[in-house]
């Protein structure tokens, strides 16, 4: 046997005792790494906080839930998201004797600009052990953020499942959860990625942006409130060890501003 055969490819990191696996690609373009703020929420979606704030209640497993990626790169976030989501359904089937709670499937997009798409594929194809597992459905899909004329069919992606029900259009669907890891890293930026934010949300959802100061002035958050949104920043104990204390970069949880929301940003932190 040939030696580089026999060796084991070790994983990038676990998230809820799943293997992820990932090797970043610069030759893609920016997105090809794995910066500041994507690897703080990779490892944040290994907690049981993030468990506890970024999967489904109780009151809302009989229905889909949608996930958003933006400007993902590689993919790795969704991959880290839906295995949390994955060892959730496993415990909560487990607790009602194998009778699954989720009847309906997820759904997951993850978009960036075309020359990132490849390499999501690569990102989702090395983890196929989550991806293909029978609740979720998967999409890869390009988006230019603030742009929704020109999204295009995602029939041509969809990672599992090839019926012509799955087909969707971007523009016309809103989200549950959308996260977005060092997005808002140059000003002409901020306004189109907060209209995506805009067209992509509900009132219900949770939107996690991880920021990193040097890159994201004070600007977007303004314009942020502006837009109509409330936000805070992800509180230090809740982040895993490696990255409390830390001074150059947050993790931001933003929401649609509506009633009760002093409360509900709260309870991010508790």
């Amino acid at each position: 046997m040939v030696e580089s055969e026999a060796k084991t490819v070790q994983p990038f990191l676990h998230v809820s005792g799943n293997p992820i696996y990932f090797q970043q690609d610069w030759g893609t373009g920016i997105g090809g790494g794995l910066w500041s703020t994507g690897a703080a929420l990779a490892k944040y979606f290994d907690t049981a906080h993030a468990a506890q704030q970024l999967l489904p209640s109780a009151s809302s497993r009989k229905r889909t839930t949608t996930f958003l990626e933006l400007g993902s790169g590689n993919g790795l976030l969704s991959v880290c998201w839906m295995a949390m989501l994955i060892q959730q359904t496993r415990m909560e089937n487990e607790k009602e004797g194998g009778i699954p709670v989720y009847p309906n499937r997820h759904k997951v997009i993850v978009t960036d600009t075309v020359e990132h798409l490849s390499l999501i594929r690569q990102t989702l194809g090395a983890n196929s052990h989550v991806v293909k597992d029978t609740q979720l459905e998967v999409h890869v899909q390009e988006h230019l953020w603030g742009n929704f004329v020109e999204d295009r069919d995602t029939s041509q992606d969809v990672v599992r499942g090839d019926d012509a029900s799955l087909r969707l259009r971007l523009e016309q669907q809103t989200f549950d959860y959308i996260v977005g890891s060092d997005v808002a890293y140059r000003r002409e930026l901020y306004e189109p990625l907060i209209a995506s934010l805009q067209r992509f949300s509900h009132h219900g959802t949770v939107i996690l942006l991880g920021c990193t100061m040097a890159d994201t002035t004070p600007e977007f958050f303004d314009l942020l409130r502006d837009a109509g949104f409330v936000y805070t920043r992800l509180a230090d104990h809740v982040m895993p060890p490696e990255y409390q204390g830390q001074q150059t970069f947050g993790i931001f949880i933003v929401r649609r501003r509506q009633r009760q929301q002093q409360q509900q940003q709260r309870n991010w932190n508790s």
